[in-house]
């Protein structure tokens, strides 16, 4: 079955968009809130690609949250977006 909302997180991600600060909230929203969710455990890693464009002490936060995760993918990519770089993702699928 394809995943609209995964295909739309990528998509956010790799083209680079900025969102108003009220998307912004939404996104972190639902990727905090899931955060934990072992049914969707790579959650997280989309909001923090796309993080590297975006801006304030909430979206810090998150990405701080997701750098000392024990998934190293997600790890690795909030260390990139902390630092105002996108890496060179694919996939985690």
């Amino acid at each position: 079955m394809w995943d609209f909302s995964l295909t739309v997180r990528c998509a956010v991600a790799m083209l680079r968009l900025r969102f108003p600060g009220s998307a912004v909230d939404a996104v972190l929203d639902y990727a905090e809130a899931n955060f934990h969710d072992l049914d969707h455990k790579f959650l997280a890693y989309w909001p923090a690609v796309a993080a590297a464009g975006w801006s304030g002490p909430r979206v810090r936060a998150f990405l701080t949250l997701c750098s000392q995760d024990d998934r190293q993918i997600i790890a690795e990519a909030a260390a990139d977006a902390l630092n105002g770089r996108y890496g060179n993702y694919m996939s985690v699928l």
